[in-house]
């Protein structure tokens, strides 16, 4: 009888717990049919003047000449959130700048977004270019990838710009990035890819009038200068002692943080949109965007400026195995 009942109230005493864990339960998923049922192409009244208010929020946002710049997809918010809360941490008051491609932010994204944080302005990149008809619309999803992230560089109002990919890990403040001497030179503070020995990029093969050229080369001897009043010039002495040029790597740029000032070179911010839009489907000379914009500068014929430290990793394959605790990677 007394282990009966004993086990009688501890029965009585895990109810309350089951049914805080059921009610919680039902929450979750009330929470998740809400979330979901926003993402239908139907908008609800309030979804509507929701969406009417954001124009007018936005509006608000042109007087910011500076700002950082990021693109994403619903996928991404809780990594892109994080990094807004880390930049806040450190102390950034910057304007946030959030890019998507022809509806991949659902409402609900975008309210989760700019609860999180009221600095932060969003923007359909895509549906944009279209509308000015700077881009068509057959091929703005093209754009839904890391292509999106020239795309949003050509398109932004701020001048002084930093690029960032969401799943960034920073450690400082990024607005110093414009306050180093050679920002203030040459309006660029690009950082170099790891040394890649691929026949791929830009060492694939491209034939110009006979002749096998790497890619790079290909791009550099074929490009249209007259289309932008430009006459073809000899390589810059970076680009001559670049690995790229030289043979030894397939990529030159890393572009999870690329820092513009617009304003400094509208040229190249031209020429960065024929190659987003024209070249990258003419030549493979680049893994994703990264090449775009110290190209783009190159062949504007204009100065830039990499960061002299070289590229890093954290981890090695088998490091998580061998010392899952530890960062070892090139550090070690």
């Amino acid at each position: 009888m007394a282990s009966k009942r004993a086990l009688g109230q501890a029965s009585q005493r895990r109810l309350p717990m089951l049914a805080l864990a059921i009610g919680l339960l039902v929450t979750m998923s009330m929470y998740f049919v809400i979330f979901s049922s926003s993402r239908l192409d139907v908008a609800s009244p309030s979804q509507r003047e929701w969406a009417a208010g954001v124009e007018s929020y936005n509006s608000d946002f042109m007087q910011y000449k500076r700002g950082i710049v990021m693109c994403l997809f619903d996928g991404m918010v809780p990594m892109a959130v994080s990094l807004v809360q880390e930049l806040r941490a450190l102390g950034n008051t910057d304007l946030v700048q959030m890019y998507h491609c022809n509806g991949e932010l659902s409402p609900s994204s975008q309210r989760i977004i700019t609860m999180m944080d009221s600095h932060v302005q969003i923007i359909d990149g895509c549906a944009e270019m279209v509308a000015s008809g700077k881009l068509s619309a057959g091929q703005a999803n093209d754009f839904r990838s890391f292509w999106l992230k020239p795309l949003a560089l050509v398109h932004t109002h701020l001048e002084d710009v930093v690029l960032i990919d969401a799943d960034d890990l920073v450690f400082q403040d990024v607005s110093q990035l414009w306050d180093v001497p050679q920002y203030k030179a040459t309006g660029t503070i690009f950082f170099y890819d790891r040394e890649i020995g691929k026949h791929e990029y830009l060492q694939g093969d491209y034939t110009v009038n006979d002749e096998v050229l790497s890619n790079v080369k290909a791009l550099y001897h074929t490009f249209d200068y007259a289309q932008f009043g430009l006459n073809k010039a000899q390589p810059s002495a970076h680009l001559i002692q670049s690995l790229a040029w030289t043979g030894d790597s397939a990529h030159e740029q890393d572009s999870s943080i690329v820092v513009v000032n617009k304003p400094k070179a509208p040229k190249a911010m031209e020429i960065l949109w024929r190659l987003v839009t024209e070249d990258r489907y003419r030549i493979g000379f680049s893994y994703g965007d990264k090449e775009l914009f110290w190209l783009a500068y190159e062949l504007a014929h204009l100065p830039y400026s990499f960061s002299p430290w070289a590229n890093s990793g954290a981890a090695r394959p088998g490091n998580m195995r061998e010392h899952p605790d530890t960062l070892c990677g090139s550090f070690s």
